[in-house]
């Protein structure tokens, strides 16, 4: 059995977002210039982000079960393949892209690697801890994981019982001993600040992830934009030029709940030349921090050398 907490963050990459008073170009694995505005408009403010995206198939497995934890179908949507994607996608959006139940809800959870069919191929059984005001509960899903290319999916889960993919089915287990630590909050495609979710919109760019963005854009624009990102296979930003480097910078305080923020990616190609871009998003305070409006463009924002 093994615990989220300890072992998921350990097998994630983690590219380190630091200051920098110039924009560099730095390989996909170095530390990225990160620059917020402090909200009085004056100076800026240096922070320190953390962008962590799945890199093994226990990663994607944890993120499955911590997507039910938080409710949040947008998540585990983003961990689908583009073949599940077509086929679940009616059944997300009717639900508003909420899962999970508001009770029995999700309090801990372990999993478990139960068969592995090749290096790229793996079967895990997560198991759920859940409560309510009037006992415990405990639940489990079968998740099938594959690497296709550079990135790990949910190529095969089970249904549900309703098939409305809220909840799997829980069984009353009052003799339950919880195990509080068992939850995985760590991950970057969980946006529970701000500058995390503008964060994540870059560092999508950069690795071409259609999937990750889409997984924080309120659910409205999901409504909107699904036909786009399916066209382009869920592949984002271009082959060349690529990114590179970016900074993030806070443009406006909306109010405490929304902000408004200019991203400036650096980007080179094959003859090393230096591009420029930049983008605005505007970002809101729901149950995470969500993406409410942003540039409009396909692949890549507007490029300038």
């Amino acid at each position: 059995m093994l615990s989220n907490l300890k072992k998921a963050i350990i097998k994630c990459t983690v590219a380190v977002v630091v200051i920098a008073s110039i924009i560099g170009v730095t390989a996909l694995t170095n530390a990225k210039p990160a620059v917020a505005n402090n909200i009085n408009g004056n100076q800026d403010v240096n922070k320190s982000v953390s962008i962590m995206l799945p890199q093994s198939g226990e990663d994607v497995a944890t993120l499955w079960a911590e997507a039910l934890s938080q409710r949040d179908g947008g998540l585990r949507f983003s961990l689908l393949t583009t073949e599940l994607k077509e086929q679940e996608y009616e059944k997300y959006n009717k639900i508003k892209w909420t899962i999970g139940g508001s009770s029995p809800w999700v309090v801990s959870y372990t999993v478990n690697e139960t068969n592995k069919t090749d290096k790229d191929t793996s079967e895990f059984e997560i198991k759920y801890q859940m409560t309510t005001s009037e006992g415990k509960y405990d639940s489990h899903e079968n998740i099938t994981v594959k690497k296709l290319g550079s990135n790990w999916y949910v190529i095969k889960h089970d249904k549900y019982k309703y098939d409305d993919v809220r909840m799997p089915e829980v069984t009353k287990n009052d003799s339950l001993n919880f195990n509080i630590g068992q939850h995985r909050k760590d991950s970057s495609l969980v946006t529970k600040d701000v500058e995390g979710a503008v964060n994540l919109w870059a560092e999508a760019l950069k690795h071409r992830n259609g999937s990750a963005r889409y997984s924080i854009l309120i659910s409205d624009l999901k409504d909107q934009e699904y036909e786009k990102y399916n066209k382009m296979k869920w592949v984002i930003g271009g082959s060349s030029p690529w990114v590179t480097s970016y900074t993030i910078k806070q443009l406006y305080k909306i109010d405490d709940n929304s902000y408004e923020y200019e991203i400036d990616y650096t980007m080179t190609d094959s003859t090393k030349t230096l591009y420029n871009s930049k983008e605005n998003v505007t970002v809101k305070k729901l149950r995470n921090w969500v993406i409410t409006k942003h540039d409009n463009y396909d692949y890549l924002p507007e490029v300038t050398k």
